[in-house]
């Protein structure tokens, strides 16, 4: 068992640490967070430097793509382990799925056949990914989102909550 830094402590935060929790795979779980009154924190994001040996994996959490990525990129540069983090009650296809570094797939994602998920990219609860979908990095597929057969997610892209996405890539 190892310990996991989660940066950032909102709302985000909290379904990472559910996943993280649930995967059984941590010993330690803590946050850092630059607001000074969240009480989960234990330090600022900053603190990221010092804590590298104490957590040796760590994951961004935060809703704004360019700042989830600004992190990964300081997290993978610092030396750190950026896991998938992936709810036991998520349901994914053992035919020909790839996922990224610092996936997180929430409760009740399903992921059907050759799909391709790329590095630091949210799937929030009750999502669908349909077969042959591509989702590129930095994405967030909001609840209860279906992403059809053969469709592109790009990059930074946030598909809202409840949405069909049906966007092939031309």
């Amino acid at each position: 068992m190892s310990n996991l830094l989660i940066l950032g402590a909102g709302g985000f935060g909290h379904m990472v640490y559910e996943c993280a929790r649930q995967s059984g795979k941590y010993e330690e779980i803590a946050f850092l967070d630059d607001d000074p009154n969240n009480k989960l924190a234990i330090g600022p994001l900053s603190d990221y430097k010092k804590l590298r040996y104490a957590f040796p994996a760590a994951i961004p959490s935060f809703g704004d793509s360019d700042l989830r990525r600004e992190y990964f990129d300081k997290l993978l540069a610092a030396g750190y382990a950026i896991p998938r983090l992936i709810h036991p009650s998520a349901t994914i296809s053992k035919s020909n799925v790839k996922l990224g570094s610092g996936v997180v797939v929430e409760a009740k994602v399903i992921i059907a056949n050759d799909v391709t998920v790329e590095d630091n990219v949210i799937l929030s609860a009750g999502c669908v990914l349909d077969r042959e979908c591509v989702i590129h990095a930095d994405s967030h597929v909001g609840c209860a989102c279906t992403v059809t057969r053969g469709s592109v997610v790009p990059a930074k892209l946030r598909v809202p909550a409840g949405a069909v996405y049906d966007k092939k890539e031309r």
